[in-house]
């Protein structure tokens, strides 16, 4: 909480608010945080575009902590709301729980153009990992930037050696807030942590030659296709990118020929039509032949949890996936 009091303008007098599940880790620690350095917090009792909005200019909101479905959401109402709420008041949005697609963090940019953006990584067992700040926050979009207080990070290729610059590897992360262990689960906690105190993300992750650091895709997520690996997050942000697509998530699901395929699963923009071909032309112009999704369905929401994560297993494991397939 002291670290975001530095990095989130967070402390006395300051004035926040409770907007993600108090159920989550993220949504009660950043909640806490106002009171706990002696400031305050609005409480929201359920997640709301408007009332958010509302909530800004009626109590001068400086700090908030969201997640990308809640940008998703106060685009959708920004774009079409009939009057403009005084939000002069913000000062900091910090962003965790999934990827900032590059597109919409763009949008949150310019629709809050005096407000410092930062982009979070880290977990429930290792608490922040890494931290994109304003000043990097569009020139290195995409990444989540260098590890955070008081954090040593490591990528390690599938032999234990330290991956270079560019090179995918596994993230660990060590820290003063990383976990003691899983409760009464010694297995799983030797698993997840080495003798060295390195967490495992379970996250493959790349570092650039300044230090960044871009999360290519969870290890269980990743797809292998006719023996080739691919990774749905690097598709995922050509397909936010597109005309017409609110967001979309890939997985990979099983084919007699080549063991999985990618499919995409997109949702539109309201009032707009998918034009799938266009779609394909725009993935295979920018990513490998192989990459490109196999299968593609429309769907009305992705499902998610309550800390705003996308179910994949949910779209993977379904017996007939929602929607229309090409």
């Amino acid at each position: 909480m002291f670290g975001c009091a530095v990095d989130y303008n967070l402390g006395p007098g300051r004035r926040t608010a409770a907007i993600a599940p108090m159920s989550h880790g993220a949504g009660f620690c950043f909640a806490y945080a106002g009171p706990f350095l002696g400031g305050t917090t609005s409480m929201m009792r359920r997640w709301d575009p408007e009332e958010l909005l509302h909530m800004i200019e009626r109590d001068r909101l400086q700090t908030i902590f969201l997640v990308p479905t809640h940008a998703h959401a106060l685009r959708q109402v920004m774009e079409q709301a009939p009057r403009r709420h005084d939000l002069s008041s913000l000062e900091t949005i910090y962003f965790n729980a999934a990827a900032l697609p590059v597109p919409l963090k763009e949008w949150v940019i310019d629709a809050f153009p005096h407000v410092g953006v930062h982009e979070l990584y880290g977990s429930t067992e290792a608490g922040i990992v890494t931290n994109l700040r304003p000043p990097d926050a569009l020139r290195k979009a995409g990444t989540v930037g260098h590890p955070w207080w008081m954090t040593e990070v490591t990528l390690l290729d599938p032999d234990g050696r330290e991956a270079g610059p560019g090179e995918p590897g596994e993230l660990f992360g060590r820290s003063p807030f990383t976990m003691l262990g899983y409760l009464d689960d010694p297995e799983a906690t030797a698993e997840a942590v080495r003798p060295d105190g390195f967490l495992s993300s379970g996250d493959v992750a790349v570092r650039d030659d300044e230090g960044f650091i871009t999360i290519v895709d969870r290890t269980k997520d990743m797809i292998v296709s006719g023996g080739s690996n691919i990774y749905p997050r690097e598709i995922e942000h050509v397909l936010a990118g597109c005309d017409g697509v609110a967001e979309a998530a890939v997985v990979g699901l099983p084919d007699e020929k080549w063991g999985e395929i990618p499919a995409a699963f997109v949702v539109p923009r309201p009032g707009r039509d998918l034009d799938f071909a266009a779609l394909e032309a725009s993935v295979r112009a920018v990513l490998a032949a192989y990459k490109t999704p196999r299968a593609w369905r429309a769907v009305d929401e992705l499902p998610r949890n309550s800390g705003g994560k996308v179910l994949k297993r949910v779209l993977r494991d379904a017996d007939r996936p929602p929607g229309e397939e090409r």
